[in-house]
This record gives structure tokens, sequence and C-alpha cells, in this order.
């Protein structure tokens, strides 16, 4: 008790001794310096996670059952939002990795742990923001998955927010249920019962709003489409044109629609029809089960892609471990140096 004491002392006088030095000292550094300064600056308070989460373990006695309760109680305590209070005891029930003293084996860690994090928080590379983003969209996955994929994502999310940075936790859903293997939950019937697409009342404006669901195979076309379509320049009338279009983002897939269904233009050759280009393994493609990235970014179940063999262009493409290609199976290519 007393050694954490004087550490929060040595603490307290450490950070009084960093805010001292004002604007014009960090000012006199150099613009390397200067950076690698704020970075330190940054590992260190991104290390006090870990000590949030020994807290918040130690004090779990004293705390409700009511996740509400729990929430309010840390946000009193350390005087924060209670979207930040929520945030650290996410944060803690996976970073935290104190044994369960009642469980059958008092030396295992909780289920929930995960030591790849972290570590990823103790070196300064992860704060307890980046947990909790992992730790949201595992307990959104079905129930009976979670502990596998618990600990088949620790690893690769650890890797990833060192890499690319706490953005890149964001959108894990189908990433997660790629790692365990698992089934999409919601399944292509699922997808057919929930579509929908609706053209509103026309506005005092004249406009008209427009709102709906779309499949994830209606999804990657569309996308496809306006990616191939919707760019600056595009379905203008020659080169003067193209280079004076001031049409904004929304403008210009407003445009592809109309000219794809009205009246006013056709569609320019490009590159050919509109086609979803998917990855998926070959385990995936022969069992037709599964979801598979587009080259759009949109997740579809691989029984969708595969319902119409006809339709299929298929090439074989073999990846190291580093995920860069050392096989690509089509008749023209341009070799890379992995290859």
């Amino acid at each position: 008790m007393v050694d954490l004491q004087a550490a929060l002392d040595a603490l307290g006088a450490a950070v009084e001794a960093v805010v001292a030095h004002g604007a014009d000292t960090w000012a006199r550094l150099n613009q390397y310096d200067r950076t690698h300064a704020a970075k330190r600056m940054e590992a260190s308070r991104k290390k006090l996670s870990l000590a949030d989460a020994a807290f918040i373990t130690a004090h779990e006695d004293a705390m409700s059952d009511i996740p509400a309760r729990r929430v309010r109680l840390i946000s009193r305590i350390l005087n924060i939002t209670r979207r930040e209070a929520k945030v650290r005891l996410a944060a803690a029930t996976r970073i935290s990795g104190r044994p369960d003293p009642w469980a059958a084996d008092p030396g295992a860690p909780v289920p929930d742990y995960m030591p790849y994090l972290a570590d990823a928080v103790a070196t300064g590379d992860a704060a307890c923001t980046a947990v909790e983003k992992v730790d949201r969209q595992i307990r959104a996955l079905p129930a009976s998955v979670q502990a596998e994929i618990t600990a088949a994502a620790d690893e690769p999310c650890a890797t990833l927010v060192r890499t690319q940075g706490p953005d890149s936790l964001d959108s894990l859903r189908n990433f997660l249920l790629d790692l365990a293997g698992a089934e999409e939950t919601y399944t292509d019937k699922d997808h057919q019962r929930l579509r929908s697409f609706t053209v509103g009342r026309q506005g005092i404006d004249g406009m008209t709003p427009v709102r709906g669901l779309l499949t994830p195979e209606a999804a990657a076309t569309l996308t496809r489409l306006m990616i191939d379509h919707a760019t600056t320049g595009s379905l203008c009338d020659g080169r003067d044109e193209a280079n004076e279009d001031t049409r904004t983002p929304d403008q210009r897939r407003h445009d592809v629609l109309l000219a794809g269904y009205g009246p006013d233009k056709p569609l320019a050759t490009g590159r050919g029809a509109t086609t979803i280009v998917a990855v998926m393994g070959i385990d995936q493609l022969s069992s037709g089960r599964g979801t598979a990235l587009t080259d759009v970014g949109v997740h579809v179940p691989v029984s969708t892609l595969v319902k119409d063999p006809e339709s299929i262009t298929g090439c074989l493409q073999i990846q190291g471990f580093e995920g860069r290609t050392l096989f690509f199976g089509r008749t023209r290519r341009l070799g890379s140096l992995d290859q």
C-alpha cells in the first residue's frame, strides 16, 4: 500500500513537471524531438489503463452486479463521464488477468482476458478505448462463440492496433466470425425478408426522399456501380465538361441512377458491366458457407455468390503468411517481386 501511494506521489510530481513546460518549451524542440516527446507522453497515458483495470478489479466487491449502477459508481468516484466510465469497465474485463478464486481452476485467468491486448496496453500501443471497441463487438456476437472468438481474435487485434491504429478496430464483426469459422447469424432468408426500398412523399421543394435496406449482394452491386460511374467527370460530355465537373459525390451518385434508369444519358461502357469481385477460401467455395469480402468492402454470404455458377469467373490466388500474393492464376498479370 505504501509503495503504491509513493508511486502515485511520484506520478503526480512527474505530471506537474511535464505540465510546467508550456508551449514555449515544446517550441524549442525540433520537429522530430517534439513529435517523439508527444508519443512518449501518449504512451504513458495509455499504460495507465492497466492501473484503471487493476483498481476496477480490486473494487469489484464494492460494486453492484447491475451494469448501469457500476457505470454510475465509477463515474462518480473518478469524476468522469458515464460514457468514459463504461469504456473503462469494459476494457478492464479484457486486460485484467486476475484469476477467479471461486473458479474450478483458481489459477486460471478469467475467460474474457485477452493477454495480447493487455500487452499492447502495457507497451503504450493501445488505450482502453481500443480495447473497448474489441469487447463491444465480441459481445455483440452469439454467446455460443464468444469464448472461442476471444481466444482467436486476441493476437490479431493486438497486431491490428499496433500496425494500423485504433480506427482499424471499428468494424470487426465479419473478421471475428471468419477467425472462429463461425457462420453469420443472419441468413440469406433473413436478408430477403428485411430487404426494402421506398420512394417517399415529394416535399414542397419538389424533391423526394428514399429509404430502405439493401441485401449484401445489392449493396455490393450498387457500390461497384457507383465506383465505376460516379467519379468526377463521369457521364460528362467531352473532356472540357469533365474537367469542370463541380458536382458533389452525392450529386454524382444521383446522376448515375438517373442515367441507368432514366431517359437522360446511357452509362458509359467504361470497364464493362458492373461485376462483383469477391475473395473467399477454397473451403468456403466448396462448402458454400461463410462470408466473402468484395472489392468494395461489403461482406456477402458465399451462398449468395455461388447460387448461379454460370455467372462466376474464378481464379486461384495463393498468399504468403504476410498476405502478399505469391501466385495469381490468371492468363494475364503483372508479376510482383514476391511472385
